[in-house]
């Protein structure tokens, strides 16, 4: 007699076939240029009324030509029911890389979906961007999909892989693939991770690079 798939089995299954076939097209792809990035953020987050506010500051920096990039965020996010959460965020980004100079204004809203599996946890993060530049505006919609596995209480590992459409060519042009880890420290959470991120340059060229990062949240 054939056992039924339970849900959990069913989830796990699903959610690590998404990330083998993102690290089989990371891979199958042409490589147009490697490179490494060092990403660095800092926050802060409290609680007030059930609506959650985080501030928090970011510099990326390239392993061979120093900083590059610069961005503050703020987020309020908070919860409609046990499974969906709703937010509204605010970027300020500054980009300096060789002759380029970019300053961009960031609206953003947020609908966030999850679901406890045993140990597991799933997440699905919907945000629609509104980027606007001295040159005009551009909207985008990203879907981040993330696994993380909470059976150990000081150190949270997670995987996750993010869509990137941009709605005014209706295209899908950026994928982005993480592997990190979480350790709450008291009332820091101090984040650890690697990432995979593909441009698309053309039909036949994406051009690929890593990136390292850290991140420090102080919860109060």
């Amino acid at each position: 007699m054939i056992k039924p798939i339970s849900i959990l089995s069913f989830c796990k299954r699903s959610v690590l076939s998404i990330f083998l076939l993102v690290f089989l097209f990371v891979g199958s792809t042409k490589l147009l240029a490697n490179t490494m990035e060092i990403w660095t953020f800092v926050g802060a987050r409290t609680e007030w009324k059930k609506v959650e506010f985080t501030l928090q500051n970011a510099n990326f920096f390239q392993a061979e030509g120093g900083w590059f990039l610069d961005f503050t965020q703020a987020s309020f996010e908070m919860k409609a029911n046990k499974s969906f959460k709703l937010g509204f965020a605010y970027k300020q980004e500054y980009v300096k890389l060789m002759d380029i100079r970019r300053v961009e204004y960031r609206p953003m809203l947020h609908l966030y979906y999850s679901k406890k599996f045993g140990s597991f946890e799933l997440r699905d993060r919907n945000r629609l961007e509104f980027r606007f530049f001295e040159t005009g505006m551009v909207k985008r919609y990203r879907n981040q999909i993330m696994l993380s596995y909470k059976k150990f209480e000081k150190i949270i590992p997670y995987a996750y892989t993010e869509f990137f459409v941009y709605l005014d060519q209706f295209e899908y042009l950026r994928q982005r693939t993480a592997l990190g880890f979480n350790v709450p420290i008291k009332s820091i959470n101090l984040n650890v991770f690697g990432a995979h991120q593909s441009d698309k340059i053309s039909s036949e060229y994406w051009y690929k690079k890593f990136m390292l990062g850290t991140s420090l949240i102080y919860r109060f």
